[in-house]
C-alpha cells in the first residue's frame, strides 16, 4: 500500500480515534494537519532524504539567484572544477563589496529568498549547490512525502497529537507527545549513526 495523503489519513484516524464523519477534524483539516507535521518534521534534523545535490550556473554580471523549487536552506556552494567552497556570510558582510566587482565567486549570502555572490561571477561558471528541501504540500489522495514510510510513524504520533488538542483531550494530547518525542529521539540517534530506518527515540526539550 502507498504511503500516500490517503493511506496517512487512515493511519491518523485509527491512532486519535477519529471517523471520517468527525465534524471537528475534518478531512481538510485533517490534511492542514499532515502538511503541518511534515513541515514540522523537516526542521527536527538534518534528514538525508531532504538533501539534495544540484548545479547552479552562473551569468555574467548577475549576483543574485533565485534557489530550487522547495528549497529550505543551502547547506553549501563549492566550484565544480576545483571543488574550492564559497565561504558563507552575511549579506552586510557582501554588501561592502561592490555588486560591480566582478571575478570568480569566493562568498556568498542568502537573503530575502535569494543567493548572492561575491564576486558578482564574470563568466558563465557551475556551482555544486547543496541544499535541504522542503515537503511538498499533499493535496490529492495520491499525492506522496518525501519521508520515507518507515519514518512515517512519527508523523503519526505528531498529528495525532493535535488533532487530541483540537478535541480538548489533554490526557491523550500528553501522550501522543511523548510517544512523538520518543520517536523523534530514536529516528534522529538512527540518521547519526547511520542504522537502518526501523531501529527507529525524545529529545529534551522538544514542543513534544
Amino acid at each position: 500500500m502507498a504511503f500516500d495523503l490517503a493511506e496517512i489519513r487512515t493511519r491518523v484516524r485509527d491512532r486519535a480515534g477519529l471517523t471520517t464523519t468527525d465534524t471537528l477534524v475534518t478531512e481538510a483539516v485533517l490534511t492542514r494537519i499532515i502538511n503541518a507535521g511534515l513541515n514540522t518534521l523537516a526542521l527536527e534534523a538534518d534528514w538525508p532524504w531532504l538533501r539534495v545535490k544540484t548545479d547552479l550556473t552562473t551569468v555574467a554580471g548577475q549576483a543574485e539567484y533565485d534557489p530550487p523549487a522547495l528549497w529550505l536552506r543551502t547547506i553549501s556552494l563549492t566550484h565544480s572544477d576545483t571543488g574550492e567552497p564559497l565561504a558563507r556570510r552575511h549579506v552586510k558582510v557582501l554588501d561592502r563589496i561592490p555588486a560591480t566587482s566582478t571575478g570568480r565567486p569566493f562568498q556568498y549570502a542568502v537573503d530575502g529568498g535569494k543567493i548572492t555572490l561575491r564576486y558578482t561571477p564574470n563568466g558563465v561558471l557551475t556551482l555544486v549547490h547543496r541544499y535541504v528541501k522542503s515537503e511538498p504540500t499533499l493535496v490529492d489522495a495520491d499525492d506522496t512525502p518525501l519521508l520515507p514510510e518507515a519514518y512515517g510513524q512519527g508523523l503519526i504520533e505528531w498529528c495525532a497529537a493535535k488533532a487530541y488538542t483540537m478535541k480538548k483531550d489533554v490526557e491523550r494530547t500528553q501522550e501522543a507527545k511523548l510517544d512523538y518525542a520518543a520517536w523523534l529521539k530514536r529516528a534522529r540517534d538512527n540518521i547519526n549513526q547511520g542504522r537502518e530506518p526501523l531501529r527507529v527515540e525524545v529529545r529534551p526539550g522538544s514542543e513534544f
